[in-house]
């Protein structure tokens, strides 16, 4: 899989996982709505919501969101929104 985009990432995750929809939907907490909107690509899930789609679909969080795996010092990911002022 080398496509850089996120839902392209998730639909693969999903096949790959063979979870449905409903069951990612169900496993995020989210509505099944929620995850056709990430698929198409209408918005993205908040860095908490990634975080536990990754583990429903056991992929790493870090691939899920930006397609490549960070290194991190207890397996999680900070996910920076806003740029910080200094």
């Amino acid at each position: 899989m080398t496509s850089t985009a996120f839902p392209a990432r998730l639909r693969y995750a999903v096949d790959a996982s063979g979870l449905s929809i409903r069951g990612l939907a169900k496993a995020s907490g989210k509505s099944t709505g929620a995850v056709w909107a990430w698929l198409a690509g209408q918005y993205l899930p908040a860095a908490d919501t990634i975080e536990t789609l990754a583990a429903a679909l056991n992929v790493s969080p870090s691939w899920l969101a930006f397609g490549h795996e960070c290194e991190t010092n207890n397996n999680s990911v900070l996910i920076r929104l806003t740029p910080k002022k200094i």
